[in-house]
């Protein structure tokens, strides 16, 4: 099984989180020449595995309630703030600037 991410590349969902975490930091810095550290990067996910994923890879956490994960699991889980949609982007902008030193 895999899925396609953002960049249109595709990802074996059965690579370990560190893997897809260190593989889509090396495409980022590529792209932006720039190194991602927990400082520049964030993940938003709303599941257990995005956060499970953004922790391993060193990144600030964003936990959404858009699936079938509840905030407090998200919350739990390491998601540094837990947001109910990503529909407000002035809340989001926050949210993202609360996490990153």
């Amino acid at each position: 099984m895999s899925r396609r991410h953002t960049d249109g590349r595709w990802c074996a969902r059965s690579t370990s989180p560190q893997r897809r975490c260190d593989e889509t930091r090396e495409r980022a810095q590529a792209k932006h020449g720039t190194a991602c550290t927990r400082s520049n990067t964030v993940i938003i996910g709303d599941s257990l595995e995005d956060v499970r994923t953004g922790l391993v890879g060193g990144a600030s956490v964003l936990g959404v309630t858009s699936g079938k994960t509840s905030a407090q699991d998200l919350k739990e889980a390491g998601a540094e703030v837990v947001l109910d949609s990503l529909e407000n982007v002035a809340q989001l902008v926050a949210a993202i600037a609360a996490v990153t030193p």
